[in-house]
């Protein structure tokens, strides 16, 4: 018997999702932050404050639009 998430999804499905979702959060915070700030923000600093963001964006995003029902 395979496991079925609560949204119904396999765990692979959704890893695949989160993942992917993270990666396009953290280029297009990246992007933003390098259009308004430039090379400044190739900095050990800001990548963790990017991947936060980043991070925290898509379980914001992911449960607000139900994909992620826990």
């Amino acid at each position: 018997m395979h496991y079925v998430s609560r949204n119904g999804f396999y765990p692979e499905t959704n890893r695949a999702v989160g993942s992917s979702t993270r990666i396009l959060f953290c280029a297009a915070t990246f992007y933003i932050a390098y259009a308004v700030w430039g090379i400044r923000v190739i900095d050990d600093m800001w990548f963790w404050i990017i991947e936060m963001l980043a991070y925290n964006s898509t379980g914001g995003f992911l449960r607000a639009v139900g994909f992620w029902v826990y």
